[in-house]
C-alpha cells in the first residue's frame, strides 16, 4: 500500500522553485489550467532523474472514444446530426441526445 502511494507522489520544478509532493489527479489538473505544460521537468520515485512531463507516459493525452474511430457509427452519428438540422426547431426540442 505505502509503495503504491509513493508512486503516485510527483515532485515537479517550476522554474527554479521545486514543487511537491502533488498526485497525479494534480499534476493533470495544472497541465489542464496551463499552469504546466509538456517541457516541465518532473520526477517520482523509481525514475533516476528529472524528466520533462511530455516523456511519462502515465500523463500523454487519453486516447480518444474508439465510436469516433468505427467509421459505421461515424456515418450513424453524421447521419442523426443531419436529420436533427433538418428538422423544425419544435421538433428538435423532443429529440434526446
Amino acid at each position: 500500500m505505502a509503495e503504491e502511494l509513493a508512486e503516485e507522489q510527483w515532485y515537479l520544478l517550476i522554474g527554479q522553485e521545486r514543487q511537491g509532493p502533488i498526485s497525479v489527479h494534480d499534476v493533470r489538473y495544472l497541465v489542464s489550467r496551463k499552469t504546466i505544460d509538456g517541457g516541465t521537468l518532473v520526477w517520482r520515485e523509481g525514475l533516476d532523474s528529472l524528466v520533462r512531463l511530455r516523456e511519462v507516459e502515465e500523463f500523454h493525452p487519453r486516447k480518444r472514444r474508439r465510436s469516433l474511430k468505427n467509421p459505421k457509427l461515424r456515418k450513424l452519428k453524421i447521419r442523426r446530426n443531419h436529420l436533427l438540422s433538418s428538422q423544425r426547431p419544435s421538433e428538435r426540442a423532443y429529440c434526446s441526445d
